[in-house]
């Protein structure tokens, strides 16, 4: 056997052993590969065939940075693998912190009102070009590109402070209707607005079937301790009132001038 055909042979070897790994995701199976590519460049110089010695430098290559890629892969998968455990302390971490923050808060309360005046002005002067442009735009077409992001939020805000404007300026109403009538439907349309922006928000939420509303409300119950918040579901109360003043709107859209 000359030292061509028992290069050949071991470098068949090599690509044996070298699939067998990769099918079991052993990143070895490169390494596998790349001696063996690396005896085919040899192959290909001594029965001098370029094409061989060619292909084998390119598959050496593809070697090499499949070696760096799987490396790299198993780098992001322990740090998903970290976080995901890190995710199952996070909240009582949180929780305890923000327990230990309000202690601090009781403890050093000029401190911590030199802080907070230092942190609104800082915000205040990052926003402030973000500011002046919605005010602008706010000024040429009524919304702003930021609006956008919450418009159900914004249209809620806007429509609930402009009837109640509206119903301080008014001199008259829609014809058939007393002034107090018409005070009234002007209350229950900027109720309705003022739930849906609450609503929009995420202060409120409207469920309207009673079963999935009490455990909705129990759910709401355990996040309001955990979190120190107050969200609720709307009352059937409420859901009477917000489903009449939406109504209400609509009837008396085109009534809503001065």
């Amino acid at each position: 056997m000359n030292i061509i055909n028992m290069l050949g042979w071991i470098g068949n070897a090599g690509f044996i052993i070298g699939s067998y790994l990769i099918a079991k995701r052993k990143i070895v199976g490169f390494y596998f590969f790349s001696v063996a590519n690396s005896l085919y460049i040899i192959i290909g110089f001594m029965s001098k065939i370029p094409s061989l010695w060619a292909i084998s430098c390119y598959l050496v290559i593809m070697n090499v940075y499949g070696i760096i890629t799987w490396k790299k892969n198993i780098t992001i998968t322990k740090g998903i693998s970290n976080m995901k455990k890190e995710n199952l302390i996070s909240h009582k971490a949180v929780m305890r912190s923000f327990k230990e923050e309000a202690k601090r808060r009781k403890r050093y309360p000029i401190l911590y009102l030199i802080r907070d005046s230092y942190y609104s002005i800082k915000n205040y002067i990052v926003m402030l070009p973000l500011n002046i442009k919605t005010f602008i735009q706010r000024g040429k077409r009524g919304y702003a590109d930021s609006d956008v992001w919450g418009l159900d939020y914004y249209l809620s805000d806007v429509i609930e402070h402009a009837v109640r404007k509206l119903k301080r300026d008014s001199y008259s109403g829609p014809e058939g209707l007393t002034e107090g009538q018409w005070i009234d439907i002007l209350n229950e349309i900027s109720y309705a607005f003022h739930l849906s922006k609450r609503i929009s928000s995420n202060d409120l939420f409207l469920i309207r079937n009673k079963k999935q509303r009490e455990d909705w409300n129990r759910t709401l119950e355990k996040i309001n301790k955990k979190h120190n918040r107050n969200d609720r579901c709307l009352t059937p109360h409420e859901i009477k009132a917000f489903d009449k003043g939406w109504e209400l709107f609509k009837q008396y859209f085109h009534n809503l001038w001065d």
